[in-house]
């Protein structure tokens, strides 16, 4: 997955994306799917817009 498609993805600039494509965003995050256990979590700042840097921020905390 390309760093311009996730920032796409992530700003909601695709609107119907396929299977396939969430499955390899979810490797790219490290997530299982379906995820088995739910967790809560607070991300405090600003992140608008989202870019791949917010995302490497968060990513470790998921």
């Amino acid at each position: 997955m390309t760093k311009g498609y996730l920032s796409q993805l992530l700003n909601d600039k695709i609107k119907s994306p396929s299977a396939q494509k969430l499955e390899a965003l979810h490797r790219f995050l490290g997530l299982e799917f379906p995820r088995r256990e739910k967790k809560v979590g607070v991300v405090f700042g600003k992140f608008y817009p989202l870019h791949t840097g917010h995302i490497y921020l968060i990513q470790p905390r998921l």
